[in-house]
């Protein structure tokens, strides 16, 4: 194997399917180069995740392939100072040649390395920019609990996630007839792809493929998915189906919940929320070191709430509501929805609230205790 190739072509193409490395085995750490006639490819693979990278190189002058430690590959093609850099195998070893630069790496033999999968089967045509935008808003709501919890749902209506404490559903309309749940990591992964108009989502009940085609390339992220059966996360609006709701800005909310997490003892602690019909939210929490009582409020125009007579509290954990209101935010600021504001359903004191906006829904769950 023996090929000329842009530098910092290669840099960027490198630096691109990091998500793919990682892993218990040797394998799953190294990336695996293949030149053949008028192109090289690149391929990661952590069992999870894998990327094929392919790239237009008229510089191919002998064929071959090669699987070599991924972090030492990266930082060597990342130090490099030349435009074109020439990379070629002899023996056991790979050398790249920079200028009068040259190092050289082991590598392992390729048939321990696995190509990933890719899927031939679309299952529905999305447009990538929204799909971004409801899996970046998804994303806070899962639980690390290595459960079917920790993915992403998503069917031919909807992306949803929970971690059965909070909640989110997102209308997203496609053309799936089955469902799917993502990996967290995975949706971190399609979150870089640069934004088209429209992509293929190809799955084969286990794997999910999406591709990338630009003019002299092609890239390809396989991801494994989440095995079992989601929740029905619709009946978070039968149960909380209130009549009673305050209108709240998106920005002085998250504002002052994020005041709460950062001068309070943890984020872990519970927060009590109490709501009169004089027009005011109430936020109240220990403050650090447990000195003294952290108390602030939100004005609300009653204009635009409806509440009881009697004043509502309701118990929530700081982390879970700031996770909430920072998917708000981040989704309201790239989506198309013009939303700077958001409502709170609420009902008694020890059922689940409901926060919505254009868009979205989002569900929290009460904690029964407040000390």
């Amino acid at each position: 194997m023996k090929f000329n190739i842009n530098a910092p072509l290669l840099k960027a193409c490198i630096n691109r399917i990091q998500g793919g490395l990682g892993g218990i085995t040797l394998a799953a750490q190294s990336i695996k180069i293949k030149a053949e006639s008028g192109q090289v490819s690149l391929y990661t693979n952590n069992i999870k995740i894998g990327y094929t990278y392919v790239i237009g190189c008229p510089g191919v002058s002998e064929e071959g392939e090669a699987v070599v430690d991924g972090a030492s590959l990266t930082r060597f093609i990342n130090a490099s100072v030349s435009e074109e850099i020439t990379i070629y195998k002899e023996g056991d070893f790979l050398y790249i040649r920079d200028g009068r630069r040259k190092v050289n790496l082991g590598t392992i033999p390729s048939s321990e390395f696995f190509v990933p999968y890719i899927v031939e089967e679309i299952i529905a045509e999305v447009d990538l920019a929204s799909f971004k935008i409801m899996l970046k808003s998804s994303v806070h709501m899962t639980s690390s609990n290595n459960t079917i919890f920790d993915g992403i749902y998503m069917d031919g209506k909807m992306v949803a996630a929970t971690d059965q404490m909070k909640a989110v559903i997102l209308p997203f309309e496609s053309s799936m007839e089955d469902n799917i749940i993502l990996t967290k990591e995975a949706a971190k992964e399609i979150m870089k792809m640069s934004s088209e108009e429209k992509i293929s989502l190809r799955s084969n009940g286990s794997f999910l493929t999406i591709e990338s085609v630009g003019e002299e390339s092609t890239l390809s992220l396989s991801m494994q998915l989440v095995a079992g059966n989601y929740p029905d996360l619709n009946k978070f609006k039968e149960i909380t189906n209130y009549s009673d709701y305050v209108t709240l800005g998106i920005e002085e909310a998250y504002s002052e919940i994020n005041y709460i997490s950062l001068i309070s003892d943890n984020t872990e602690q519970v927060c009590r929320m109490s709501v009169s019909d004089e027009g005011t939210i109430v936020f109240e929490a220990n403050a650090h070191l447990g000195t003294n009582k952290l108390r602030t409020e939100l004005d609300f125009d009653l204009l635009s709430a409806v509440v009881p007579e009697e004043n509502f509290v309701f118990n929530f954990k700081v982390s879970n509501m700031l996770s909430m209101l920072r998917s708000i935010k981040e989704f309201s600021e790239a989506s198309f929805f013009d939303n700077s504001n958001f409502k709170i359903y609420f009902g008694s004191n020890e059922r689940p609230i409901r926060l919505e906006t254009d868009g979205l829904y989002q569900f929290l769950s009460a904690i029964r205790s407040f000390d």
